[in-house]
Order: structure tokens, then sequence, then C-alpha cells
């Protein structure tokens, strides 16, 4: 759980805070904040923050990768299988578009 103290309490015990990010865990977290801001600060160790970015970093790599479709598939069965399936596919649907034309 996150500690979340006053800016005057975290001034004052600045140096037990550093040492509880620092030496409490890898994920210690101390939320400062201020009456007259709406956003509170946060105090991470060094590591902490480094982990975050990197996993930020990854995140927009991955992201700014898109879609990719040439080459990103591969084929189950022959091209000649593949032609003959999609020759039948479309007899099918030329075949349902007939029937629902003469339907109406």
């Amino acid at each position: 759980m996150d500690k979340v103290l006053k800016v005057s309490e975290a001034r004052r015990r600045l140096f037990d805070l550093v040492d509880e990010v620092t030496g409490g865990g890898e994920e210690a977290v101390v939320l400062i904040e201020h009456r007259d801001r709406a956003k509170r600060a946060a105090l991470v160790s060094e590591d902490h923050l480094r982990r975050l970015r990197a996993t930020i970093a990854a995140l927009r790599k991955e992201r700014a990768g898109g879609f990719r479709l040439a080459g990103s598939m591969t084929l189950a069965v022959g091209e000649d299988e593949l032609e003959v399936e999609i020759a039948r596919s479309r007899a099918a649907q030329a075949s349902l578009a007939e029937r629902k034309a003469r339907e109406l």
C-alpha cells in the first residue's frame, strides 16, 4: 500500500522516506500531496523508476510496430489446395448471391 503524506511532513521526514523507498522493497512508493496542487508527487527508488521507464519504452515500441500483414502468415496447406478452396468459396458465394437475387 502506498504511503500518502502532506508535503510538510514529507519534508520533515525526508531522510527516513528516502531510506524507506531505497531499502524497504522493490516497489515502495511514497505519495506526497500539496494542498495547492491537484496532482501528487511520488518518491520512488531509482531502480523502480528505471523499471517503469523500461516498461513504458517496451510498450511504446510494441505499439509503434503496428500491424504487419505481409509475411506474417504461413500456409497450412499447399498453394494448389488454397487456390481450389478459394475457387470453391467464390462459386458458393456466387450461387448464394444468385439464389438471393431470385428471392427478391
